[in-house]
């Protein structure tokens, strides 16, 4: 059963019976809270996900299995939903479950209503978040790395867009053509650097026949005092999971010839 079949509001459900069935089926992680917040009825993906059986927690408040810096903001949107001031909520908490393990979930709150009358309770859904979150972290803190090791490699480094355009370049870089470490790349494009139209041909060679293994050629740079500087210029495509070019790499070692 969908998410949103359980969301819309639970006056289209005829009879509570009809409801509880429909939880006690789907493989969305639910809980049934009563009139005061407390827990009425776990189903099965709800005791999977936090690890207790439904009977053990009946009567507790909800809230328990939240991380205690976060419980407070969660019971707070309980009472307004059973006050009658809203009629759904979401948040993303960190839930505790049994064994001690962290479970981070999206919480979906609506509550039950009738024409006319408070809330009878609230439905909670959880969406367990944890493995996306991880791999988020995992990305995040590997995209930092790769990031420092691009700024301290003692090779001048650069990363362009497909058309050209300069997105990143590294320390080294930077102090071969004498930029100033915090000036802006808007709009600066790899031709900007050349010192001269062999030069920029070189590099339109470069891109224009691109290849996933680094290609190099002999050229002139202009640093930003407008001297010339003689370099070899590498660069290759970094192509997506499609194949296509995502961007391009570049490094620019000095040359003596």
């Amino acid at each position: 059963m969908h998410t949103d079949a359980i969301f819309r509001p639970l006056s289209t459900f005829r009879r509570r019976a009809q409801l509880l069935q429909a939880i006690w089926q789907t493989p969305i992680a639910v809980a049934i809270l009563d009139a005061h917040g407390h827990v009425e009825q776990f189903n099965p993906a709800m005791e999977s996900l936090l690890g207790y059986p439904s009977a053990a927690w009946k009567g507790a408040p909800f809230g328990y299995f939240a991380y205690p810096d976060e419980a407070q903001a969660f019971r707070s949107n309980v009472v307004e939903l059973l006050g009658g001031s809203r009629r759904t909520a979401q948040m993303e908490r960190r839930l505790r479950r049994r064994d001690g393990a962290e479970v981070i979930a999206r919480v979906s709150l609506s509550a039950m209503t009738t024409a006319g009358q408070r809330p009878a309770g609230l439905v909670v859904i959880c969406e367990n978040l944890t493995a996306q979150r991880g791999a988020e972290r995992a990305l995040h803190l590997s995209e930092t790395h790769l990031r420092d090791l691009f700024d301290v490699v003692p090779i001048g480094l650069f990363h362009a867009g497909r058309n050209g355009d300069i997105v990143a370049m590294n320390k080294a870089l930077r102090k071969l053509l004498l930029l100033d470490r915090d000036a802006t790349l808007a709009g600066v494009m790899v031709s900007d650097l050349c010192a001269g139209p062999e030069a920029e041909a070189d590099v339109r060679e470069l891109y224009t026949s691109w290849s996933i293994d680094i290609r190099k050629v002999h050229t002139r740079l202009r640093r930003a005092d407008g001297l010339p500087l003689s370099v070899v210029l590498g660069m290759r495509a970094i192509v997506d999971a499609r194949g296509n070019v995502a961007y391009h790499e570049g490094q620019v070692v000095e040359s003596a010839r």
